[in-house]
């Protein structure tokens, strides 16, 4: 079953009689270890996890097998990337095998090979994220706080030394940013900005893997809440960080794009998950799925609505990469390097656009597949060569 061109209803007058609150921010929860959250995942449920959104956590419940088949809706985003058919019959045909490898008798071996590699992109993936958007630290920092966090380990995000190598790069790399006289709060803002991403992949990972309930408002305002908690607006006070979790109530434009208005955001946003809730149960009774085109639709869906205040961009890049280990056993890193980040804000301009918004989306498709083709081969890479 193809994917077909992504049309909303009108909203006009929805608002007026639905109006839906995000959970208010509650103080942080205990983390499980990602890497170990998983591991159980692969080991309980196979690669990737195909069972259904409902009744995850039953033992009776059995695993929906999908067919692996692209979406029409795709478009190159670089006149120079590789055919999106031929990237996507590639891609599936390694899913299948990573299926079958980790299914062999070496499999607790080869699991704990899947583990280390997705730690190191889980990682990368949060470092480019946050570059993205001008937060977090230096890779070689964002290594070390979010292995420790993926391990379940608690962080003080104030446990900084001023006179060490780190905290004089962290200084450098906020100049770097646009940070005028960057000091002491700067940097331990961002080190929360970092552990508290993590965090964050690992709740809505959880859920994604292991809830029983279908994507909602709550799993997502509880995620954004763990992302933003306590870090003020740019420029703002140390007393603003109580817009993690809750909808946002002002008007919000990036250039010349504006955004979803305030009082609307509440019914996007449940149109939104109405939407790809129903779009799973479609692709379960169908037994069909693309998995790349579906992470690509939903992120450009949340960041077009923009629900919050701050943290969207990343936000965004979390949802999709949740059902992207999910339905595909991977994440995609976003953001690392300049010309990847230029391309990037290229498709977020014109999915700003109405008038090619589709086009956009098509386009944001074509650049996570190819990104999902490139960590599916190395991948299969290393679990391969593991076997000899």
């Amino acid at each position: 079953m193809a994917h077909q061109p992504h049309r909303r209803n009108s909203l006009g007058g929805f608002s007026e009689s639905f109006n839906v609150s995000c959970s208010q921010p509650t103080s942080p929860e205990k983390f499980r270890s990602l890497l170990n959250i998983i591991k159980n995942s692969v080991i309980n449920a196979g690669f990737p996890n195909w069972r259904t959104l409902r009744g995850l956590s039953k033992d009776d419940v059995e695993e929906c097998f999908f067919e692996l088949n692209a979406s029409e809706n795709y478009r190159s985003y670089a006149a120079e990337q590789e055919d999106v058919n031929i990237l996507f019959r590639r891609s599936s045909s390694i899913i299948q095998e990573i299926r079958e490898v980790l299914g062999t008798e070496d499999r607790e071996t080869l699991v704990d090979f899947y583990i280390d590699f997705m730690a190191d992109k889980m990682v990368h993936m949060i470092f480019g994220s946050n570059m993205q958007e001008k937060a977090g630290m230096g890779l070689e920092e964002t290594i070390k706080l979010c292995r420790q966090i993926f391990e379940g380990k608690e962080i003080d995000a104030g446990d900084v030394d001023p006179k060490s190598p780190e905290y004089e790069a962290q200084l450098k790399l906020l100049v770097q940013h646009g940070v005028e006289n960057p000091d002491l709060k700067h940097v331990v803002q961002s080190r929360r900005e970092v552990i508290q991403h993590a965090q964050a992949l690992m709740h809505i990972t959880d859920a994604a893997l292991n809830s029983d309930e279908p994507l909602t408002e709550k799993l997502i305002c509880d995620t954004h809440r763990i992302l933003c908690q306590g870090i003020p607006l740019g420029g703002g006070s140390d007393n603003d960080g109580n817009y993690a979790g809750v909808y946002r109530n002002t008007m919000a434009m990036a250039g010349s794009t504006l955004f979803t208005a305030p009082e609307n955001v509440p019914a996007a946003m449940q149109r939104l998950i109405a939407d790809f809730n129903g779009d799973i149960r479609d692709r379960e009774i169908n037994k069909n799925l693309d998995p790349f085109y579906l992470a690509a639709d939903i992120c450009q869906d949340f960041v077009t609505i923009h629900p919050f205040k701050d943290g969207n961009g990343r936000m965004c890049r979390l949802i999709a990469n949740a059902f992207l280990i999910k339905y595909a056993g991977i994440v995609i890193s976003i953001g690392e390097h300049d010309e990847e980040r230029k391309q990037y804000l290229a498709i977020a301009e014109m999915a700003g656009d109405g008038e090619t918004e589709e086009e956009a989306r098509e386009t944001l498709a074509g650049f996570f597949l190819e990104r999902a083709e490139g960590t599916l081969r190395k991948l299969k890479e290393i679990l391969t060569s593991s076997r000899h």
